[in-house]
């Protein structure tokens, strides 16, 4: 890194300030994550925003020392359902995606991409994941029937969901080094941590994953009991912080 180098100079400035509110990947810091890298799907385009403070969409300005920080010691949040691949491939280079260390992975039944026939992106994935230090990924697997007319049933929607995210833990499990530490949210449920077992060689810890974990299974705090889904202003799981406290 060159000091000299005015970009280089305040770009660090900003990274360190901003990764004094990086929380550790076991939970046991600050509850705050870097907000321009937490929410991926819901931030990204904004780093266009000429207005914002957009570090990593100058990239090429940087040096290859303060990318590693930007990129190394924070947590990118993806919605596999949603167009996270697609966000990721779009605006980072293979280098930069090589960068990353922690991901925070979320697949639930819906979504643009949520399509059993839908080929899993394996030059995507391989790289990122063998790099990886820690991913944590919530899986939310179907558990009831559709209330609209003539809605699949409960064993259809579960084989749908099995021939979606199969292919894609199988990927991750071919990838992923044995060094990565591998936290799954799966609301304890049977058939998920069966699949997760199968598809991941090297194993996992099974976590509850605090606000997007509890958000998405609707517990703890965004439990029905707890009031949350009465009111207005309610959020979405794009807004939900990536924090990492777990039990």
């Amino acid at each position: 890194m060159n000091l000299d180098n005015p970009r280089d100079e305040t770009c660090l400035n900003a990274v360190q300030k901003l990764d004094s509110l990086r929380e550790d990947f076991d939970g046991t810091q600050d509850k705050t994550i870097l907000e321009s890298v937490r929410n991926l799907e819901g931030k990204i385009l904004d780093y266009w925003n000429p207005t914002q403070n957009s570090i990593l969409l100058v990239s090429k300005h940087i040096s290859g020392e303060v990318l590693d920080i930007l990129y190394g010691e924070n947590i990118f949040k993806l919605h596999l359902h949603g167009e996270g691949t697609y966000f990721i491939r779009k605006n980072f280079t293979d280098r930069n995606r090589q960068r990353m260390r922690y991901l925070l992975l979320i697949a639930r039944p819906m979504g643009v991409s949520y399509r059993p026939e839908r080929i899993v992106d394996d030059p995507l994935w391989r790289s990122i994941l063998p790099h990886l230090k820690g991913l944590r990924i919530i899986l939310e697997q179907p558990v009831e029937v559709g209330s609209y007319y003539n809605a699949p049933t409960l064993e259809c929607e579960m084989g749908c969901w099995v021939d979606w995210i199969r292919p894609m833990l199988q990927c991750f499990g071919g990838h992923l080094s044995i060094q990565t530490e591998v936290e799954i949210d799966c609301d304890v449920r049977a058939e998920t941590r069966a699949l997760a077992k199968d598809c991941l060689p090297y194993g996992y810890q099974e976590i509850r994953c605090r606000h997007v974990g509890d958000f998405v299974f609707k517990r703890g705090q965004f439990s029905w009991e707890s009031g949350y889904w009465d009111g207005d202003g309610l959020m979405n799981s794009r807004d939900a912080d990536g924090d990492w406290d777990s039990d």
